[in-house]
């Protein structure tokens, strides 16, 4: 798996997810693992798209908190 945003921002994002659940032996590598599967789930198969998805599914459902239909 690689990628092309920001390697930073990459890091970043995974290690703030790693420290959510807590970091104990093993979730690093389980939360790479579940991030190769939402990236082979993209139609472009990559971590940007996955990454890029994530953002607009966030922004769509603070839209819609917003603005309800």
């Amino acid at each position: 798996m690689s990628w092309s945003l920001d390697d930073g921002l990459i890091n970043g994002v995974i290690a703030a997810a790693v420290w959510s659940v807590g970091q104990r032996p093993g979730v690093w590598g389980k939360m790479m693992t579940a991030l190769d599967r939402g990236v082979r789930k993209t139609k472009e198969d990559s971590l940007d798209a996955f990454f890029f998805q994530a953002m607009v599914d966030r922004l769509l459902e603070e839209f819609h908190m917003l603005y309800p239909d």
